[in-house]
Parts: C-alpha cells; sequence; structure tokens
C-alpha cells in the first residue's frame, strides 16, 4: 500500500480543519441559542417571520461571536430583511439592536450563554440534533483518514461537544488530535503540531480573519499552507480579500477532488 508512503525527498503533509463553517453547520443551533436568549431577557415569547432560520443562516458569515445572534434574532423579528443585516450589521444595526433592546453586551453575552447552558443541561441529544454537516466536506475529510494521513480539528467549540459530534458525522479522529475551546490561539496551535510533525500543513478554516492572523505570524506561516472554505461563514468580500492576499478558496467539491487524490501531487 503506497498511499501512505512519502519519498525521502517529500516532508510528511498533515492536514488541521476548523470545526463549524468547514464540517460542522451550526448556524441553526446559534440561531435557536439566540431566540431562546432573546425570550428570556424581554421575558415574553418573540415569533420570528416564518423561514426566519433561513435569514439567520444567510446573516451568519458576520456574526463574529455567539451573542450577536442575539440582536440579529431581534432584527430579523423586527422586519428587518437578512440581506440589509448582513451589509449593516456592524456597528449600526448591531448597536441599534442593543438600544431598541435596553441591554448592554454583557447583559445579552450572559443570556446567550444561560440559554445555551440551558439547552444543553436540558438535552443534549437535542441540542447536538440541531447541528448540521457540509456533507462533502465530512466525506473528503473521512477520504483524508481513509488513506492514513494525519488530521486534527482546531477550533474554538469546546472539546468534548466537537468530538460527539464528530462522532455523529463518522470522522474517527482521535481525542488527542482534537483542539477545542481553551487550546489556545490557532496560529499557536499549529505551531506546535508544526514543532511535532515538521513537515507541512493544510490548515483548512471559513473565517478570513483567522486566516490572516496565521498569515502574519512568521513562525508559522512558512509551514502552512492555508485554504479559506467557500462553503462556511464567509462573505463574497472576505473570499476576495483571502484571494489578495494569495490564500486559496475552494469549494467542496475542489476539496473533495484535491482530496481524493495523493495530497503531494
Amino acid at each position: 500500500d503506497m498511499a501512505g508512503a512519502v519519498s525521502a525527498d517529500v516532508q510528511p503533509y498533515f492536514y488541521a480543519l476548523d470545526f463549524d463553517g468547514v464540517l460542522c453547520d451550526s448556524a441553526k443551533e446559534t440561531g435557536t441559542a439566540g431566540l431562546s436568549a432573546l425570550c428570556a431577557l424581554l421575558d415574553k415569547k418573540v415569533t420570528p417571520p416564518h423561514g426566519w432560520l433561513d435569514g439567520f443562516a444567510a446573516v451568519r458569515p458576520v456574526l463574529e461571536t455567539g451573542w450577536e445572534a442575539v440582536p440579529i434574532v431581534h432584527l430579523l423579528a423586527t422586519g428587518h430583511a437578512a440581506d440589509a443585516v448582513l451589509a449593516d450589521l456592524h456597528p449600526t444595526l448591531k448597536a441599534q439592536a442593543l438600544t431598541e433592546l435596553g441591554f448592554d453586551e454583557a447583559e445579552v453575552k450572559a443570556a446567550f450563554r444561560a440559554a445555551r447552558d440551558g439547552m444543553i443541561a436540558t438535552d443534549v441529544e437535542a441540542w447536538l440534533d440541531l447541528h448540521d454537516f457540509y456533507t462533502t466536506a465530512v466525506e473528503a475529510a473521512r477520504q483524508l483518514l481513509d488513506r492514513g494521513a494525519v488530521v486534527y480539528v482546531v477550533t474554538t467549540k469546546a472539546k468534548d461537544f466537537a468530538e460527539k459530534l464528530l462522532g455523529k458525522c463518522g470522522l474517527a479522529i482521535p481525542s488527542d488530535r482534537v483542539f477545542g475551546l481553551g487550546s489556545g490561539p490557532k496560529p499557536a496551535v499549529l505551531t506546535g503540531l508544526l514543532t511535532k510533525h515538521g513537515g507541512r500543513c493544510l490548515f483548512v478554516e471559513d473565517r478570513v480573519k483567522t486566516l490572516l492572523a496565521v498569515e502574519a505570524d512568521p513562525t508559522v506561516s512558512r509551514g502552512v499552507d492555508l485554504l479559506l472554505a467557500d462553503w462556511g461563514y464567509n462573505t463574497v468580500a472576505d473570499r476576495q480579500l483571502a484571494r489578495d492576499h494569495g490564500i486559496k478558496v475552494s469549494s467542496q467539491a475542489e476539496v473533495m477532488g484535491a482530496w481524493g487524490a495523493d495530497p503531494q501531487q
């Protein structure tokens, strides 16, 4: 079996994959937690318009941290179109939403965390079921694993939940190869992996800011090839910014094709 063999002149290649926005689509979970937090803050039932979760998913690329789901759901529930929220969330509409709600960022953050913790405590399986998967990207990762490639998951999600979700989508990645919340900034995690392995790493991420942070760190950037997952939480402008920085932008189908072949080709 030559698939695992590496010729003497080629350094070993390994993979580091982000989780949310690359393998897992958590927009439904984030939106649902946002609505729950909004209802708790206002102490009343809020009923967003029909199809609001699709609107939330459309806006999800500009959400930078989870609690912003609360102002986004408020905006969708009070008649703002998803594309308007996508264009003007930062800083205009987010500030407007907080003013209308009468809560500050710290209060909204606490409510969002409490809502998510409550969902997990009430029924963790139902909470996990709110997560969807990017099936082609998952299949591409499975091809890598089947070929014996070394694959890490580097995520800001809590490690235990990331592992449960990897199990749900059928990716057998060992626990010591999953770096979750509290592992430190992604450039530092990648630096540690390069030190451990030698060779080169392909880092697949859907947030252009994260890729630019890796690119800006010379200790890590020289050992890492960067790839922006165009199916994840990024906008047309994000994808152009990545290209302007010489970062490869790929679709799920392109990744599937590339990872089915030998990674050195």
